[in-house]
Formats: C-alpha cells, structure tokens, sequence
C-alpha cells in the first residue's frame, strides 16, 4: 500500500500566511463596518447622547434598588450586597455585548426564516430591478496591466454594482459604483474620458459654489467653505471605463495631509 504524498513545503508554509491575510482582510471589512455604523449613529447626536443617558439610568436604576435592599439586610441567603452588585454588572455587560454584536441579526433571523427572503446581499448576487452585481474579474474593476483588482479581490460582499439607468452622481453618468480599498471608499465608473469627465465635474460643483482645482497629476481638490473633497481618476482594464476616485479630507492617503 503506497504511502500518501505529502504536502509540499512551500504549500505547508504558505497556507498560514494566506490565513493571515484572510484574516486581516475581515478584520479590516468589520473596522470599516464599525466606522460607518459610528458615522451613522453620530449623524443624529441627540438621539445618540439620549441612549447613553437611559443605558447609565438604567443601570443606576438597578443598582439603587439593590442599596434599597441592602439598607434592611446584610445578606440575602450567602449573597452579600457586592457579590450582588457584580453579578449585576456582569449580566448588564453581557446584555451590552448581545445587543451590539448579536440581536438585530437575531431578531432578523425569525422574519427572514417567516418570509423565506435571503439575506440582501444575497438578493443583490441574484439581481436587483436595474441593479446587477459585477463580477469581481470584470474588467471595468481591473487596473489597466489586468494585475489587480480596484476593489477587494473575490470579496462576497457585493461591492460593484451595474446600473440598468445610470444615475447622475457628482455631474457625471454612473454608469456603475464600487467600493475600494480596505476603508471601502466610493468609486463610480464612468464611460467618459478624463476631459470630458473633469468638464462635467467641475460645472457640476460650481454650481454648488464650489471650485475644483488640480493637485497634481493625478488628484483635483474640491474646495468651499467647510467642504474639501479629493477626486482621483483612474484608467482600467476597460479602456471605456474611467474609474473616479472619492476621498475626504484628513483620508489615509490624503495628499495634503501625508504629502502623497
């Protein structure tokens, strides 16, 4: 009986670096995700503070109530009032942690099982009316040399989408819209070439009250009051296709900022 071969060593040594970078890719989706969600729940600050105020009095609540009983006894049984006051605690952070992480899925979870509707992105790999998910090797995706993605590789997420009406976004056609890089910022893709493109960009912020100017080959600032936002173009695989570029001021890769 012949033995079975074994795996080859550069195989062996490669697969934990490949689940390094799997891990970190996750790890780099989740700490986007939480930043939007941050963004979102920031957007409305009043709504925002007011939750942190009923979750303090809440647990306030609770605590009073202990010392309420705790001013007739030393102990209930073997429990005394600190032993108490811990597991408190420790049962308010676990709810905590359910309600962060866990219970909207969880709640989800029952209505989507009653209606037999799949998760959404699920739907938008199936086709939205007038919204279908690009292929992550389509070439309006791809840098020019073909030798890498503008957006997360293979990621199931759909991150590119196609539109069957192409809005207008920033003064120019959409005819699709991305998400790239790990801090998944927006692409949209265009079949104008760069000329035409910045033409229609920069009568599209002047008559917002804004000016666009270059930056350097690459980069052109939009500049105004409190608003200061990068666009960079890119050519793809797709020699119809440009890809435009947005990024916010004070962005990793700010030009400005870290003098890219």
């Amino acid at each position: 009986m012949n033995p079975s071969p074994a795996m080859p060593q550069s195989n062996a040594a490669a697969a934990p670096a490949r689940a390094l970078q799997r891990l970190r890719r996750y790890l780099g989706i989740y700490a986007a995700l939480w930043k939007n969600s941050v963004t979102r729940e920031l957007s409305f600050k009043g709504n925002f503070l007011l939750w942190i105020v009923v979750e303090l009095l809440w647990f306030g609540l609770q605590l009073t109530f202990i010392s309420v009983i705790y001013m007739h006894t030393d102990s209930i049984g073997t429990w005394t009032k600190w032993q108490v006051v811990m597991l408190v605690g420790a049962s308010h952070f676990i709810q905590q942690i359910y309600q962060a992480f866990f219970l909207v899925n969880c709640v989800n979870l029952s209505e989507l099982v009653r209606t037999g509707k799949p998760p959404a992105w699920r739907n938008f790999s199936a086709g939205h009316p007038g919204v279908r998910a690009l292929s992550w090797d389509d070439s309006r995706l791809r840098q020019p040399c073909g030798c890498g993605p503008l957006y997360f590789l293979k990621n199931r997420l759909p991150l590119a989408f196609e539109f069957e009406r192409p809005p207008q976004l920033l003064g120019l056609r959409a005819d699709a819209f991305g998400l790239a890089g790990w801090q998944l910022k927006p692409l949209l893709y265009t079949r104008l070439d760069r000329a035409s493109a910045l033409t229609q960009m920069s009568r599209y912020f002047a008559g917002l009250g804004l000016r666009m100017e270059p930056l350097n080959e690459d980069y052109h600032v939009i500049r105004g009051g409190k608003v200061k936002l990068f666009v960079r173009l890119h050519a793809t695989a797709d020699p119809a296709t440009l890809a435009v570029e947005l990024a916010d001021h004070g962005d990793i890769h700010c030009v400005e900022c870290h003098h890219d």
